[in-house]
Parts: structure tokens; sequence; C-alpha cells
């Protein structure tokens, strides 16, 4: 019979079984009348359907070997060979399976600078060879192999990683890799504006995010503020690498309103944001009979005419009503502000009058051209107590350059509208963060070329 003739239909495998296990070794050639001999580890087991050993644990079914795992001697290699010239044969090796028990990572540095690349190098052992996984906080990467690359880094790619080597034998290894990437202060604040009023609590609160760490302290008025129980705490609490910095100041009075600034340093820079404390005015009003409107009237102490203002009106039940206003940061002076209520039998009299002092608001404006402005109020038909809205038209930096480039445009400012120093400052802020000007307190004026 020429050897040419003939071939194996069945290709060499690995098998990965426990001991208890049967494992079926197929062995098909395309001539069935060829004689086919097993062996392992070069000892004859079957010739044809001749058995030539005593194992009673290892059988011929149909060709195919099948041989239940009693014991390790039954792990090796186990060969099926043609009885012609040449003994062309195939080879499938059984293996004991074992779970992944070492891995490692490979010169893994774990700091970086913002565009860097990360190389994340992980090898494990484990029959059959494990299969290498990364997970990032918890997250499965769209990544496979060995190594991890992330190229030109940005802030979000610090964490903690995680390579899983897995071969389906319970239960993976797996090793953790904490990556830092370090940067200046990044601070985040939900709220800047906090409303309370006198002997209530105000808690404000700035999030700090920085690598190496930062140093965090609260000022008001060019001073540090410390922890003084029970007026004063300063608390922390750290959450996935953020730094939450509260401050709490307890029991208000009118000294304890205003603009408080969160304040973060690290060897690579500061960011410092501020919070503003505004007066929540309050008053009960009771009523037998069923409160139609309420009245909330307010003046500058120089002035003989009174304004309206729009207030919050919580119903408690029955003729009981709370009427809330916040004073959302009037310019410089002080003010009075009153309350009167309307039922079915008419006004009543007015509330004691309520005195409100605020400091002044000054403003500074510097263009790259040198042109130096000051003003307490701007002439707009502009929203400006959306804050959205003028961060949106902020964001036009051609806008601001032409703004600073054309004198005219100074003649255009007419005097006849408040904006509130809070807005100012908020917007000053964001404006330094996002388009690097240089300015003390930048105002966008409703002028459009």
């Amino acid at each position: 019979m020429s050897l040419l003739t003939l071939h194996f239909k069945t290709r060499p495998q690995m098998f990965y079984f426990q001991l208890g296990d049967t494992v079926k070794l197929p062995c098909e050639v395309d001539n069935k009348d060829v004689i086919l001999i097993w062996e392992k580890d070069d000892r004859l087991l079957y010739q044809g359907d001749v058995r030539l050993n005593f194992d009673q644990n290892i059988k011929l079914n149909g060709g195919n070997l099948e041989v239940t795992i009693l014991s390790d001697n039954d792990y090796g290699k186990y060969s099926c060979n043609m009885a012609i010239n040449g003994h062309p044969k195939i080879i499938h090796t059984i293996a004991k399976p074992t779970k992944p028990h070492s891995i490692e990572s490979i010169d893994n540095k774990v700091t970086y600078q913002v565009d860097d690349t990360l190389k994340l190098t992980c090898n494990a052992d484990g029959n059959p060879q494990p299969k290498i996984t990364w997970y990032k906080n918890n997250k499965r990467l769209d990544v496979s192999g060995n190594t991890l690359i992330i190229e030109k880094l940005k802030l979000g790619d610090a964490g903690t990683y995680r390579c899983l080597a897995d071969n389906k034998i319970e239960p993976p290894a797996h090793h953790n890799i904490i990556i830092y990437i370090q940067h200046k202060p990044v601070m985040t604040i939900n709220n800047y504006i906090v409303n309370s009023a006198n002997e209530n609590d105000a808690e404000l609160k700035c999030t700090v995010h920085a690598y190496p760490a930062a140093t965090v302290s609260w000022k008001r008025d060019g001073t540090n503020i410390i922890s003084n129980p029970p007026k004063t705490n300063v608390k922390l609490h750290q959450n996935n690498g953020k730094v939450e910095n509260i401050l709490i100041i307890t029991n208000l009075t009118d000294s304890d309103f205003g603009e408080y600034i969160c304040s973060a340093k690290n060897d690579l820079g500061k960011e410092e944001k501020s919070i503003y404390i505004d007066v929540v005015l309050t008053w009960r009003v009771e009523s037998k009979s069923p409160i139609q409107e309420h009245e909330l009237q307010h003046r500058k102490s120089s002035e003989e005419e009174w304004k309206n203002l729009v207030p919050e009106i919580i119903k408690e039940g029955g003729n009981v009503h709370t009427v809330k206003y916040t004073l959302k940061g009037p310019d410089a002076g002080t003010y009075e502000v009153r309350l009167r209520s309307r039922n079915n039998h008419g006004w009543s009299d007015y509330s004691d009058v309520i005195t409100v002092k605020e400091e002044e608001a000054h403003i500074t404006t510097i263009c790259d051209n040198g042109i130096w402005m000051q003003l307490t109020r701007i002439s707009s038909t502009f929203d400006w107590c959306s804050y959205s809205n003028i961060i949106m038209l902020l964001q036009t930096v051609n806008i601001i350059k032409k703004l600073c480039t054309l004198k005219s445009f100074i003649t255009s400012v007419a005097y006849n509208m408040e904006i509130p120093k809070y807005l100012i400052r908020i917007v000053y802020k964001d404006i330094v963060d996002k388009f690097n000007i240089h300015v003390t307190f930048y105002l966008f004026f409703n002028i459009f070329m």
C-alpha cells in the first residue's frame, strides 16, 4: 500500500481533563483498511483491535481510544500510528488543567504626565495558558493580550487597572496596578450660591482632584478659615481619588454672609473658586381668613421709592404661609425690606423693616490694548440672571478680543442696569480657566460687531 495515498483526517489535539474524567482520543484515516497502532509514551496499547495492555481504564471504541483518567500516570502523550512503511502518526496530549497560579506585571511604572503613553504588561502561568483581559475601575476594556497601551494620556485615564488571567479553571488570577497622572488641582463646585438665613447653618463644598495631593484651604477676606467648633468646622471626605472639602458654618449672623474662597495648591499649580452665602429673608404669615396675596418691597436706605420683589410662597396648611426671598448680591449699599399681606378684609400693616448691608463691588476690566475701565452698571437687553447664557456667549473668544480692541465701545455703555456682583466674579473665574485671559473682572457687553 502506497504511503502517498494515505492521510490522517484527524489533527493532533491537546485535551485538558480532571481526574475521573473520560477522554475520547480520535484517530481517523482516509482508508479504513489500514491497521492503526495506539501507543502511550512509546508503550504499545492496541494493534488494530488486539489489546496489548492490561489497563482496564483504556479501551478501543470504533477506532477511537477512550481513556478514563484514574491517576497522574494517565496524563501524557498518546500516538496513533499507521502500520505501514514510515509509520506516520499523530500525537494527542492529555494534560492536567491548573488554574492560573501566578501573574506578574513587568517593569510597569505608575506615575505619568498628561500626553504620555501608558504601557502595562502582565504575564501569567497556568494549564491551559490563561487569556489576559484588562479592566479599569472594574469596567472591562476593549483590549486583550498581555500588553495594554494607551497613547496621549488624559486626566481621566488615571485609576486602578486590573489584568485578569483566566483559563476557565476557577478562580482566575488578577493583578491591580494603580496609575497616577500628575496635574495641578482641578476643582468642582456644585453650588456657587448657598442660600441661608440668620441662625441657620450653611454647608459649603468644593471637590478637588490633584496629584500630587493638594493642600486645600478656605478663605474669607484674604484670611484662612480654620476649624473652630462649634462656629466653623472643616471636614474632608475622599471618594475615588477626589477630596470633598466641606466648610460648615453654624448659627449664621449678618457678618457670615458673602463670599468664601476654596483654594487648592500643589507643586504643579493652584486653583481657586468662590462660593457665596446669600441672605434668605423669611416671614411667617397667619390669618383667620384666606390669604389672597403678598407684597414684598425693598429700597436703598437713601431712596424714597420702594420697588416690588417676587417672593417664594410656601403654603403650610390652613391659612398659614411662609414667605421667603433670597437677596442675590445687590449693588453696594444698605437696603430695607418689608412685607405685607392681604386677605378678605384688606391689607395688613407692613412688617418691621429689615435692614441688609451690602459691601462695595468694584469692577476693573483690563484689555490687551491697554484700555482701562471702571464700571458699576451697564446697559443691556441680555439676561444677566442666566448664568449659562453668559458663559455660552463668553466662549466666543474672538468677539471678546474685538471688544477689547475698539475704544469706541466704551461710549456705548449706559448706566441703567445693575449686575449682581456674584455673577461677575463667577463669570470671571470661568473665563480665566477656559481662555487664560488675564483680567481682574471681565464683563461681556451686549455689543456685536
